[in-house]
């Protein structure tokens, strides 16, 4: 997969709306290592399980042999969710939108990535102000 900087300008697919990315780790590339809690960790599940931008192919983790399509589970094991073809879009309060691949759990689950706080912060307040399906048609504009 291609690597990003966090918080630097979109530019993965035509889709670049204004939008900063978020999680595009890859191998050769060192990351922020932290605690993501759980309450975030599963709204970031809710929202990877309808990715946009879908694209051909499975993306494998750089870091791992997990297998393709890597599996997340929810922090009470009751959701299971496979990542690797798609991303997600959060937008915080102060408007800025973020991209992010739908690897980014499987990054915090299995390798401890820690994203950038104002992304934490985007995704606590989509999952207390919205469901994932309506802040993806408020992404668009739908």
């Amino acid at each position: 997969m291609t690597h990003f900087e966090d918080l630097s300008k979109y530019t993965y697919s035509k889709d670049n709306r204004r939008a900063l990315n978020v999680g595009w780790l890859g191998e050769g590339h060192s990351f922020p290592i932290g605690h993501v809690e759980s309450e975030i960790f599963d709204s970031l599940l809710e929202l990877v399980d309808s990715p946009m931008n879908i694209m051909r192919g499975l993306h494998n983790c750089e870091f791992c042999d997990a297998d393709s399509p890597v599996t997340v589970l929810s922090t009470s094991g009751e959701r299971k969710v496979r990542v690797g073809v798609g991303e997600i879009r959060v937008r915080g309060r102060d408007r800025i939108a973020f991209a992010a691949p739908t690897l980014i759990v499987h990054y915090i689950d299995a390798h401890n990535y820690l994203p950038p706080q104002r992304f934490l912060d985007a995704v606590r307040d989509t999952s207390t102000n919205s469901s994932a399906s309506s802040h993806v048609r408020a992404w668009w504009g739908i």
